[in-house]
């Protein structure tokens, strides 16, 4: 008989960034997207062994960035500061910012620095050594925001959709995918 464990893993409703832990078999209230799946027990030493490299990893980075950021900013601290901050942020840094100023890029990115921790780091880099398929999404906006008296008209992240004589429509572009429900009928494969 093959033993399975469950691996969690959810997204942060603050920063829409994936946080997680491995062989975590709750999900605390402020998640608001997650999902698990079966492992067997090879798989969950291999996420195991990933998951403290990345760890150790991690601190090494970040005790490496706080005294970089210390730092007095010269033209020699700039390419190394910004080389850190690209690894430290992963996905949050934005390319364009190269040319920014070391104080600029702190200063930018201030709040997703008070954000980054382990989890999340570790996270999205033990995503990288595994290909799991699976989209996961989250909308901020869903069309409409319900007050106690009246419904307001809000931005629609989930789907784009149409009037088509007296009914509302859903349409799906998997062309070029804009809305969640695109890039799900996009990437899903259906049976």
């Amino acid at each position: 008989m093959t033993q399975y464990s469950v691996i969690a893993q959810a997204y942060s409703r603050y920063t829409e960034a994936p946080v997680g832990k491995a062989r975590t078999d709750t999900i605390d209230t402020d998640t608001n997207k997650a999902f698990s799946s079966a492992k067997t027990e090879n798989e969950v030493k291999e996420w195991d062994e990933k998951w403290k490299i990345h760890e150790k990893e991690f601190m090494e980075l970040k005790n490496e960035f706080e005294k970089l950021k210390k730092r007095k900013e010269t033209d020699e601290l700039k390419p190394v500061f910004l080389d850190t901050l690209k690894k430290y942020l992963l996905s949050l840094y934005d390319p364009d910012d190269d040319l920014l100023t070391v104080t600029k890029l702190k200063d930018k990115y201030d709040e997703d620095l008070k954000q980054v921790d382990s989890d999340w780091w570790v996270f999205s880099k033990i995503c990288k050594d595994f290909d799991y398929t699976i989209l996961m999404a989250h909308a901020e906006e869903i069309g409409y925001k319900r007050g106690a008296n009246k419904e307001e008209k809000r931005p629609n992240k989930l789907f784009n959709s149409e009037m088509d004589e007296d009914r509302r429509v859903i349409k799906i572009n998997t062309d070029n995918p804009d809305k969640i429900l695109d890039y799900l009928f996009k990437t899903v494969t259906w049976h």
